[in-house]
């Protein structure tokens, strides 16, 4: 009884695995192909001036997930902000601070844990 339950919790879990892994395999060709006649042009700019193309195509797209980042942890915080009821100032400075000290993590409860912490000291200070 106890190996078929192993046996069935393993089976499981690959099978959630696979399907994580081929979703996210899906979703990166869909966004990929979406993006490649965008950054096609540049990218034809760069090796047309001399440039290796694989070290085009990296800058590019270095520039396109940047922007894309910072797009979110700006207009997200703001956003954030504003639905907590937070100073935008100190969501984005949040945001900075959570993930100077836990990386992604931070990133996603910084916010959170501000407004926590603003509504105990509200209420209790």
């Amino acid at each position: 009884m106890a190996s078929f339950q192993l046996g069935s919790w393993a089976f499981h879990r690959l099978a959630g695995l696979l399907v994580c892994w081929s979703a996210g395999l899906l979703v990166g060709i869909l966004i990929a192909s979406f993006l490649a006649p965008g950054v096609e042009p540049p990218i034809g700019r760069m090796v047309a001036r001399g440039m290796c193309r694989g070290l085009a195509a990296f800058l590019v797209c270095l520039a396109v997930v940047l922007g894309v980042a910072g797009f979110f942890v700006l207009f997200g915080s703001f956003l954030a902000g504003q639905i907590s009821g937070i100073v935008p100032a100190v969501a984005f400075g949040s945001v900075i601070v959570g993930t100077a000290l836990l990386g992604v993590a931070g990133t996603l409860i910084a916010i959170p844990v501000v407004a926590t912490l603003q509504t105990f000291f509200g209420a209790y200070v």
